[in-house]
């Protein structure tokens, strides 16, 4: 997200996680305190507690609901692509782009794994991230004898792509590797006999 998402609230409930979001891209997920999520969300410091429990949950429940956007961002790809372009390759060929979209929610989804291991309610919030994109990438696969594997694998490449990126790692794997990898993981997942065509001959 270039511009922090700012839909519109209905309600304090709404408002909190609206402003909680729109903190966690402009601070960070360890900045963000109570205060900085009242003042962006334009309620008080008792309606968090009331809607939401505690401020760390508010914050994970943001940082899911930030993933929960971003990964419909992806699985628009899918549903979108030009007339003999397989999903996967739509996904990978949007990464890029939507990496630079989702640059601030994606440093303070680095910052929630850093605490993760102290905290059972940011642990629950991110295992429902992996969750949800497992299942867009398994719906992405396809079925197959090994498709969730390759689901699993392609997230965890996924992550790796998402890390080298925000450091500017020059070994950065690129889309167009993870399109070869991704659509010949899909070939052998689905029991294809040939090798890749079509999208991949032309990378």
């Amino acid at each position: 997200m270039s511009q922090p998402s700012r839909h519109r609230p209905s309600g304090n409930r709404q408002a909190l996680l609206e402003g909680a979001l729109h903190c966690l891209q402009e601070r960070g997920y360890a900045r963000t305190t109570a205060r900085d999520i009242v003042a962006a969300s334009e309620t008080n410091l008792g309606a968090i507690g009331y809607h939401y429990g505690s401020t760390e949950q508010l914050l994970t429940r943001a940082l899911l609901t930030g993933f929960e956007r971003w990964f419909d961002e992806l699985a628009q790809a899918t549903t979108t692509v030009a007339e003999g372009v397989r999903p996967l390759v739509a996904v990978a060929r949007e990464l890029p782009r939507t990496f630079e979209r989702n640059r601030p929610l994606a440093r303070a989804f680095v910052e929630a794994v850093a605490q993760a291991e102290h905290s059972s309610e940011i642990r629950d919030g991110l295992r429902s991230c992996y969750e949800r994109g497992h299942e867009l990438l398994r719906a992405v696969v396809g079925e197959g004898p090994d498709a969730d594997a390759v689901s699993s694998l392609l997230l965890a490449v996924f992550d790796g792509m998402l890390i080298q990126w925000l450091i500017g790692a020059d070994r950065a794997a690129g889309s167009e590797e993870l399109v070869r990898i991704g659509m010949a993981l899909t070939d052998a997942a689905n029991g294809a006999q040939q090798a890749p065509t079509g999208d991949a001959a032309d990378l």
